[in-house]
C-alpha cells in the first residue's frame, strides 16, 4: 500500500503532497490539471520497485523506472517530463509498505534516484493501471507495437495491462473476497469474459451463447479485465490498481455495483487510487465512507491541490459538485 507521496514540477503538476493515504482514494479535478498524470507517474514507480529484483532481473533500480517513465509517458527524454516553467528539476517522493523512493529529473543531469532516501526491496506484489479505454480486443497489437515493433503509441499502463492478462486463470478457490469479488463482477456483466486458447481470441459466454469479445460493450470488457487479474491471481492483497476514469463506458448503475466490488476488495487488503470526472463516483464513494465509517481521502486538482475525506462529506468547492448544484439551481428556475 502507497502510505504518502509528494510530486513537484513533473508534467502540469507544480506541487503536491499527500500523506495517510487508504484503501480507496480518490482524484478529481478538471480537464488537464493532473490527474492522468499523477496516477502514471505513481504507478510507474511502484511497479518499477516490484519488478526490482525479481527472478533473475538484475537492473537496478533507476534503469527500471528510466525505461518505466520513457515508455509510460511516450517521450524520448525524461528532460521533457519537467514542468515547463521550473528551473530545475522535477522530484517524487512516495512511502509503501516496504519501500521508500525518492528520485529527480534534472534538465543537465537526467534521472537520479538517490540511494540515501531509497528502500526497495524484493516483492511478489503486482500492482495494475487500468487505463480509460478498453484492452482486450487491443491486446495482441499492444504487445506487438511495444516487443516487436518498439515503437511509441499505447503507453507502457496498456502494455504492462496485456501482459498481465497473458497469465492464464488458475483452478482452486480465490480467498474469499476475492471470490465474492468475482461473482459480484459477473453479476454485473450476467456472463463470463474469457480467453478462448483454441480460438486464440477473447470472448463472453452469455445465456449460452458464445460471442466474441469484440461485440461486448467496453463496459463488460472493463469488468471482465478485474475479473481476469483476480482469476489468474495476477492481483493479491498489498496489490495496488491505478483505474483512471473509472466511470468511462460504465452506466450509472454498474459504476455503482462496481464501486461496492472496489470497497469488498479493498477490505481484503487491495489499494485503489482512482481517478474520475463523475458525480456518481464521487457520491457512491461518499456512501460507502458513511455507511462504513471508512476514510476516503478525495484529492482535488485544479491549479493547486486539496485534501478532504469523503467520510466528513462531500466538499462544497468541489467542480465536479458545484456544477451539479449548478444544473439543479438551472433546472429550479425554469
Amino acid at each position: 500500500m502507497i502510505k504518502e507521496f509528494q510530486v513537484q514540477n513533473f508534467g502540469c503538476i507544480d506541487s503536491i503532497r499527500v500523506e495517510n493515504l487508504k484503501g480507496i482514494n480518490l482524484i478529481v479535478g478538471p480537464n488537464s490539471c493532473g490527474k492522468s498524470t499523477l496516477l502514471k507517474v505513481l504507478y510507474a514507480a511502484k511497479r518499477s520497485a516490484e519488478l526490482f529484483q525479481r527472478g533473475k532481473n538484475d537492473e537496478s533500480y533507476q534503469r527500471l523506472l528510466h525505461k518505466k517513465l520513457r515508455w509510460t509517458f511516450q517521450v524520448d527524454s525524461l528532460q521533457s517530463l519537467i514542468k515547463r516553467d521550473a528551473s530545475l528539476s522535477a522530484n517524487v517522493q512516495f512511502k509503501a509498505d516496504k519501500t521508500k523512493v525518492n528520485f529527480s529529473i534534472d534538465k543537465q543531469k537526467g534521472l537520479n534516484c538517490s540511494p540515501f532516501f531509497n528502500a526497495v526491496k524484493p516483492t511478489s506484489v503486482n500492482s495494475v493501471f487500468l487505463p480509460a479505454k478498453e484492452i482486450l480486443s487491443l491486446q495482441k497489437l499492444v504487445i506487438k507495437t511495444h516487443d516487436l515493433d518498439m515503437e511509441f503509441g499505447f503507453d507502457e499502463t496498456y502494455y504492462d495491462l496485456a501482459m498481465a492478462l497473458n497469465s492464464p486463470t488458475t483452478k482452486g478457490k480465490n480467498p474469499g473476497g476475492f471470490a465474492n469479488s468475482r461473482k459480484m463482477l459477473k453479476d454485473i456483466t450476467g456472463g463470463v469474459v474469457s480467453f478462448d486458447a483454441k480460438e486464440n481470441r477473447w470472448i463472453l459466454k452469455k445465456d449460452g451463447h458464445t460471442f466474441p469479445i469484440e461485440l461486448a460493450s467496453d463496459g463488460i470488457k472493463k469488468i471482465g479485465i478485474l475479473d481476469t487479474l483476480l482469476g489468474n491471481r495476477f492481483l493479491t492483497k498489498s496489490s495496488v490498481v491505478f483505474i483512471d476514469e473509472l466511470e468511462s463506458s460504465l452506466h450509472p448503475t454498474a459504476i455503482s455495483k462496481f464501486l461496492d466490488i472496489v470497497y469488498e476488495l479493498s477490505a481484503c487488503g487491495v489499494q485503489f487510487i482512482i481517478s474520475s470526472h463523475s458525480y456518481f463516483v464521487v457520491k457512491k464513494l461518499y456512501l460507502l465512507a458513511q455507511k462504513n465509517h471508512q476514510s476516503i481521502p478525495i484529492i482535488s486538482l485544479d491549479g493547486g491541490y486539496r485534501v478532504d475525506d469523503l467520510l466528513d462529506g462531500i466538499p462544497e468547492d468541489n467542480q465536479i459538485i458545484a456544477e451539479s448544484i449548478r444544473l439543479y439551481e438551472e433546472e429550479i428556475d425554469l
